[in-house]
């Protein structure tokens, strides 16, 4: 092919891709959020994204009821693992791996089933891999814009500093809990079309960008004393639970 016809091909190729509003970590009721997968849709479109990742704790559960809701919108099936050394996001994968597995561990099994890996929230004390194993992982991409994240502005600084270290693309995502902040923060992901699959490769490529704005600190605050009271709740059950037996 002659470079003329190349460069040709190349732009061509380039006028075709669109870009696309993603929401690419969203919770609902199936794991730690109040939402519930029909209010996670209807804020989405009220939101005007194109598509959202379903991304429960160690479950792909809501997966189905939300694309079945959602004909009209890109719906990613994935989860948010809970590794020994933090949180990681893995896009196109249908089920959870087992439990308790180190980060390199959990980078392994969703490469094996063609998933995509993302570092979820970085820097955050406790829930984040740290940044010598995410060299060692590397993953897709780093969410360096979290809307759910306290001090956002201090640890987007840190976040896209650690992205751009390691030469990583970086996403966006509104780690939403509650019908409020679905879309806060997103993804634009340039793709050649609306399949999962076109996606997911454009991310892979890294044809991202992350757009949006924090959370709200009311909403925020709200969410968390939601979830804590949630957790608490739980406890309780599996202490009474465990004195009954």
């Amino acid at each position: 092919m002659r470079i003329k016809d190349r460069v040709k091909k190349t732009i061509l190729g380039q006028t075709k891709r669109m870009k696309l509003k993603i929401d690419l970590h969203v919770h609902t009721n199936h794991s730690d959020a109040i939402t519930s997968v029909g209010e996670v849709v209807e804020a989405a479109r009220l939101r005007h994204l194109d598509g959202i990742a379903i991304t429960d704790h160690g479950t792909t559960s809501a997966f189905a009821q939300a694309q079945k809701l959602a004909p009209d919108l890109i719906v990613i099936q994935g989860m948010e693992v809970e590794s020994r050394e933090g949180h990681i996001l893995v896009l196109g994968v249908k089920e959870a791996p087992p439990k308790d597995l180190e980060a390199t561990e959990v980078a392994k099994y969703a490469r094996q089933k063609g998933g995509v890996i993302i570092i979820a929230h970085p820097n955050m004390p406790f829930i984040s891999v740290p940044k010598d194993i995410i060299g060692r992982i590397k993953p897709d991409a780093i969410e360096t814009c979290n809307a759910k994240t306290p001090f956002f502005w201090h640890y987007k600084k840190k976040n896209i500093e650690l992205a751009e270290g390691l030469s990583l693309p970086q996403t966006g995502g509104s780690d939403s809990h509650s019908p409020q902040t679905v879309g806060d923060m997103y993804t634009i992901v340039e793709a050649d079309s609306r399949n999962t699959e076109a996606v997911l490769e454009a991310i892979r490529a890294g044809r991202t960008q992350p757009a949006g704005k924090t959370s709200s600190f009311k909403e925020k605050i709200r969410v968390d004393v939601r979830m804590a009271l949630m957790r608490l709740h739980i406890t309780r059950k599996d202490k009474t639970k465990d004195k009954e037996e």
